[in-house]
């Protein structure tokens, strides 16, 4: 699994809607990923998604920011996970 694959799946389990951005950041050893969820689902959110692989065993590869959605984002697609190149 992927990235983009565990982000989705960690949207679609723990959260009613939300969006992922992924800066895989060519060239350097971290990865970069912003957790966008309503303000309610944030709690707990970070420990479930290094519960997951690829996170789980690669812990120190990734830099995870969790905030909050805004009201208008993902009303009509309820879960997003986009890559920024």
């Amino acid at each position: 699994m992927n990235e983009m694959q565990a982000c989705m799946a960690l949207l679609k389990a723990h959260c009613t809607k939300g969006m992922a951005v992924i800066d895989p950041n060519i060239g350097g050893a971290t990865v970069y990923i912003d957790i966008f969820v309503p303000k309610a689902e944030i709690a707990g959110l970070e420990e479930k998604l290094f519960d997951m692989e690829p996170f789980k065993t690669g812990r120190q590869f990734y830099f995870i920011g969790i905030g909050e959605l805004p009201r208008w984002r993902c009303n009509f697609q309820k879960h997003q996970v986009k890559t920024i190149n």
